[in-house]
């Protein structure tokens, strides 16, 4: 949750010589507190003048955590919980609402979200990223759509260094990467790539979905959890132009398949490709004028195996005088691309001292292309599936090409009203050539009565609109797309008060109250053949408390902590959902040794977590998956400055080895039709005890 809001200055830990490293502890403390983020208020500012709940956690804490990707540190932030779903990737949550589509996810200012499902890939290394900033609540008043209950942007390193690190742990995990950079007086250039790969973790599935044909059941099961990754960003700046190109490849092995059952043959990859040019011109007492053109492609490819090797249906349903017999399984292959064309002009004024106007337009062109779907079968598994002799649509599943624009306009004043109290109010219109119009206005006040003391009070509206899945696939046999959709609709207040009870120390303490109307999702049946389709389903309020405090001893030295309280109900049901854990805590403490060795430890608990239930049907039924509480412990001891030039790093995650189970995405039950009442059986492990170890030479 919390653990590292403000933190130090934005640049990595230096390899200093250990004579220096007494004087180090001095430098720079009385800027923790004052570490500036932009993400909010569109210009920089400290985080507790920043309009919003916002952290901020930068490199030189991240280089000494236990953090191998993003959701490493996402985990460590109040109010978020990071899952691992059945399809082998990560789900993240935010402030009660148990769906990552709702979250905008940025590199660099540039959105990561994938528009054909609305969520992102969260397996983001962590070596380069300078600085993470992030708005717990909605941000739609400045970033349009996703960006309803959070918005993170992680900035990449632009610095002069030349340095190599590699390392390797438990599963046959290992790693390699290099940064380079070079500044010059008109010319600068950088560049970062790393590979991934890992076996992925040992954890056994005890059973799936195929409970009254156990001979086709490949459970129990280890876990198919391997992963490859590959991630480049580079670019250059002359004088007022950058150029800037991001690459991102994922090729995974699901654990599941659509249908919840164990395959050990199916494949996933994804890959991202964005490129941007931005230029600037003027300055902001005057007039500063930022065109920015960009582009990005989303390629998916998923292989997946249904049901496994050697099934036989046991009928002859083509009437050919044999029984269905699949003896490389029943298989589906889906992929498509998604390309994205954008420009936008952003506009900033700063007029009679106390304001500053910043404003902005977009034009945006989406397209879902090259959409394929192939099956060796023709009916449905569920209900009944013909062996064919080779791949083809047989069933005509309905995958379209679609397209769509987008046209947005947003301004914001920024105004200092006095010395104590600062204002920002602003508006933001979107249009969308498939389902219509959004207008989400933000107005926030920031009072300080004293120096010490920080009170915010915002009011807020954000939306998010229907994915390409949610209006127009028709592929999946359970849900099925609905071009009828309107988009998700959010308001929100909240209210703060951040205290610095001492030099580099505080305690902030928030509330919050989110309503989102015109939910897009699925009502399942107690039959799980019924098709559904997406269905913008009704209202859910959420209420919510949060506390996150740190303390400074020294610039090497604080302790964190947080805990996080909300509930979640869905209004036209009055059921509470409860997919991921209505309390969060974690606590921190980071400590130097001498030598130049750095220890950081940290603690995190999640409180029972409950699959879903909004129907009456799924209320009486006493099979929802059940999971937590959990302790987690992950730890981490950092040598700089070893021969001079290395740095070392151990890092352990789950130290205590806490069966750790998930209550993955898009599961309201345990198993479908299942009456086991085992709490802990057949969900996902995941968070399973892993050792890393990292070395790295900067030249």
């Amino acid at each position: 949750m919390c653990l590292l809001l403000i933190i130090f200055s934005s640049s990595s830990v230096p390899a200093i010589a250990e004579e220096g490293y007494e004087e180090a502890l001095t430098l720079g403390l009385e800027e923790l507190i004052e570490t500036k983020v932009s993400i909010s208020s569109l210009r920089p500012k400290p985080v507790y003048k920043s309009p919003g709940t916002v952290s901020v956690i930068t490199s030189k804490d991240i280089s000494n955590m236990p953090a191998r990707h993003l959701t490493d540190i996402l985990k460590t932030l109040p109010g978020f919980d990071v899952r691992y779903n059945n399809f082998g990737e990560y789900f993240i949550s935010s402030g009660g609402v148990d769906n990552p589509s709702n979250i905008l996810m940025m590199i660099n200012g540039h959105r990561f979200n994938d528009f054909y499902t609305g969520g992102a890939l969260y397996d983001i290394p962590v070596d380069n990223i300078e600085k993470v900033e992030i708005i717990r609540g909605p941000g739609s008043a400045m970033y349009g759509t996703n960006a309803m209950i959070a918005v993170i942007n992680i900035i990449t390193k632009k610095r002069e260094i030349a340095k190599l690190k590699g390392g390797g742990g438990t599963y046959d995990t290992k790693k390699a990467n290099f940064e380079y950079g070079k500044k010059g007086e008109d010319l600068s250039h950088f560049a970062f790539a790393e590979i991934y790969d890992t076996a992925g973790a040992d954890g056994v599935v005890s059973s799936d979905a195929l409970l009254h044909t156990p001979q086709y059941s490949r459970a129990p099961m280890k876990q198919k959890d391997n992963k490859r990754k590959y991630m480049f960003n580079g670019g250059m700046e002359y004088k007022s132009t950058e150029f800037s190109v991001n690459y991102y490849r994922e090729d995974r092995g699901p654990n599941f398949a659509y249908e919840n059952i164990l395959s050990d043959k199916s494949e996933v990859s994804a890959e991202f490709v964005s490129i941007d040019i931005t230029r600037k011109f003027g300055t902001e007492e005057y007039l500063k004028f930022t065109p920015r053109i960009y582009f990005d492609r989303w390629a998916w490819n998923n292989r997946i195996q249904l049901y496994p090797d050697g099934y036989t249906d046991n009928r002859d349903l083509n009437s050919d005088g044999s029984v269905e017999y699949f003896p490389d399984g029943i298989r589906q292959n889906k992929s498509y691309e998604f390309y994205t064309t954008g420009a936008e002009v952003k506009l900033e004024k700063r007029h009679d001292v106390v304001h500053y106007f910043t404003g902005g337009i977009t034009i945006e062109s989406s397209m879902l292309s090259k959409t394929a779907i192939e099956t060796n079968y023709s009916g449905e598994p569920s209900s009944g599936a013909v062996v064919r002799p080779y791949f083809a649509n047989w069933n005509n599943y309905s995958f379209p090409e679609k397209s769509r624009s987008v046209y947005a306009a947003f301004i914001q004043d920024d105004w200092e009203l006095n010395e104590t109290t600062n204002f920002v109010g602003g508006v933001r219109y979107d249009h969308y050539s498939d389902f219509g119009s959004s207008t989400n206005p933000r107005l926030s006040i920031i009072h300080s009565p004293t120096e010490k003391v920080d009170i915010k009070i915002q009011y807020a509206t954000a939306f998010r609109a229907p994915t390409f899945k949610e209006l127009y696939d028709k592929t999946n046999i359970q849900f099925y797309g609905n071009q009828h959709l309107g988009a998700e609709r959010l308001e929100a207040v909240e209210a703060g008060v951040w205290f610095k009870y001492s030099e580099n120390s505080y305690i902030y303490l928030n509330r919050f109250r989110n309503i989102i109307r015109d939910y897009i999702t699925t009502m399942f049946s107690t039959s799980l053949a019924v098709t559904t389709e997406y269905e913008n389903s009704g209202t859910l309020e959420v209420n919510g408390y949060s506390v996150e405090s740190r303390h400074t001893f020294d610039q090497y030295t604080y302790i964190n902590w947080n805990a996080t309280l909300f509930n979640t109900r869905d209004e036209s049901s009055s059921s509470w959902i409860t997919n991921y854990p209505q309390f969060r805590a974690n606590a921190g403490i980071n400590f130097s040794l001498p030598s130049m060795t750095f220890v950081s430890l940290y603690y995190m608990y999640s409180d029972t977590a409950r699959a879903n239930a909004r129907t009456f049907q799924e209320r009486s039924l006493d099979v929802r998956a059940k999971t937590g509480p959990f302790h987690m412990v992950n730890m981490a001891i950092t040598k700089k400055g070893i021969l001079k030039d290395f740095n070392l790093k151990i890092s352990a995650f789950n130290l205590l080895n806490t069966d750790y189970r998930e209550v993955y995405s898009d599961v309201r039950y345990r198993l479908p039709g299942s009456n086991e009442t085992y709490e802990t059986k057949n969900l996902i492990p995941s968070n399973q005890r892993m050792f890393m170890l990292e070395i790295e030479k900067e030249f």
